[in-house]
């Protein structure tokens, strides 16, 4: 491949992680906090029983919850009552132009990567850098950033 040559348009299914660590609805909120806190993560999907994408949990949603929980002396809530339901998604065919978009415009971590309602996976803001530093490796600084463009969507389709 010369160094003029876009590289192939990359998609979330390219980049995306389907090992997930996911939560329930009917978990509490100090089982999630665990969970985050032993995994090393600062979210986690919530799913049904058929593994359709319910809601997200992130450690703000969590400390909202406890500090609620505290002020008002609430019991330990679930996290189905606590978590985010109006959700960004995008499919296993968005490209990586998209999601990069999604990431600069909005203020979340992760992106959850669905088929209809089921999750397959999820794309965080390290995974995007991932990709892009690969697409962009070996090439010219000066050309890079055009390169990438070109490879990840027609100019005519323009972004998100």
């Amino acid at each position: 491949m010369s160094a003029l040559t876009p590289r192939p348009k990359l998609l979330a299914a390219q980049i995306m992680r389907r090992k997930l660590f996911t939560l329930k609805a009917d978990a509490s909120v100090y089982e999630a906090i665990e969970l985050l806190l032993n995994k090393g993560i600062s979210g986690a999907p919530v799913v049904d029983a058929d593994y359709n994408l319910i809601g997200l949990l992130s450690e703000k949603d969590a400390i909202q919850a406890l500090l609620r929980g505290i002020y008002d002396r609430l019991p330990t809530p679930s996290v189905g009552s606590v978590m985010r339901v109006q959700l960004t998604t995008v499919t296993a065919d968005s490209d990586l132009l998209t999601i990069a978009h999604l990431f600069t415009k909005h203020a979340f971590r992760r992106l959850p990567v669905v088929d209809g309602q089921r999750l397959l996976g999820q794309i965080s803001r390290r995974d995007l850098l991932r990709a892009m530093s690969e697409q962009l490796k070996g090439r010219n600084p000066y050309e890079a950033s055009a390169l990438f463009l070109s490879a990840t969507r027609e100019r005519s389709e323009g972004p998100v």
